[in-house]
């Protein structure tokens, strides 16, 4: 048996997951062998951080060896009869991810896994923000574009109403802290990853990766990250924060952030418009994607 189909089938065992067959365009590794190219671009990738152009190449070489050994038993701790994700075992090996632009090869892995769904939510924005805005059911007012965008990124999570964390009931200000941060200077944001962190500690989860937009007010934007595993990944925009994250919860087989589960969720299916087989059922979120894709029909 080849070497990929042991780790296809060991992960699912590992995880007590069944293979569904209703999942969307996901990359199919069954039968996909290694060479000795892809093997010497592993190890290459295990000790080069540079140059980039040359680590994008052999990321996208290794694509299927290395997305597989991340759903496999080596980064996934067993917890509470569980099996949690850790992204900084996975960055600890392949610290290339570090460089500021490691974030390009996490969107290379998202392309890999879904190849028709990486341009759906910046292609289709105009279109997508007037349908949420119909979900709203209320006027946003911007002076620019730009405003309009962060506003109504912004609006989303509140079209859910948070839900338990373990003993932890996150708050509505918790609920869009999870899915995009706003604060007035880069100086803030260690404060808000420790007061994340202690409030994830007492219900025992695990800090994921979240989108930061950085300005005075939301008329004045000057900057946009990406944090994960204790790093700011700078981006172009608000709104390519929100993309890249998205892309970096599938590209690292991580949750969605605890508190925040539902807009993600809803990003997911309703705009990026495909399933996994590890998504969880949550009945508002399935009531506002229906309604969302009901919008889009007329």
């Amino acid at each position: 048996m080849k070497l990929i189909e042991k780790l296809r089938r060991a992960e699912l065992r590992s995880a007590n997951l069944e293979e569904e067959q209703d999942v969307n365009d996901f990359h199919d590794f069954h039968g996909i062998g290694t060479s000795e190219t892809q093997l010497d671009s592993f190890q290459w990738l295990r000790q080069c951080l540079e140059p980039q152009n040359e680590a994008t190449i052999k990321w996208k070489e290794t694509a299927s060896i290395r997305l597989l050994k991340l759903r496999s038993t080596e980064y996934r701790r067993k917890k509470d009869k569980q099996f949690v994700g850790t992204i900084t075992d996975y960055f600890d090996e392949f610290r290339v991810l570090r460089q500021s632009w490691g974030y390009i090869l996490l969107e290379q892995d998202f392309s890999y896994l879904y190849p028709n769904h990486s341009m759906q939510l910046l292609s289709n924005w105009e279109n997508i923000s007037q349908r949420i805005k119909n979900l709203l059911k209320t006027n946003i007012k911007s002076s620019t574009p730009e405003e309009k965008t962060v506003k109504v990124l912004l609006a989303i999570p509140t079209l859910f109403s948070s839900k338990n964390v373990g003993k932890w009931s996150p708050t509505a200000a918790d609920l869009n802290v999870g899915f995009l941060l706003h604060i007035k200077a880069l100086r803030d944001l260690e404060v808000e990853v420790k007061r994340m962190r202690r409030k994830l500690f007492a219900a025992k989860k695990q800090l994921q990766p979240f989108p930061v937009i950085i300005g005075e007010n939301t008329a004045n934007i000057t900057e946009s990250y990406v944090y994960i595993d204790n790093f700011p990944y700078k981006v172009e925009s608000p709104l390519r924060a929100i993309d890249v994250c998205f892309k970096a919860y599938h590209a690292l087989h991580a949750f969605y952030p605890f508190q925040s589960s539902q807009p993600w969720l809803f990003l997911q299916l309703a705009i990026y418009q495909f399933k996994t087989q590890w998504d969880e059922h949550i009945p508002s979120v399935a009531t506002l994607v229906n309604a969302y894709l009901q919008f889009a029909d007329n």
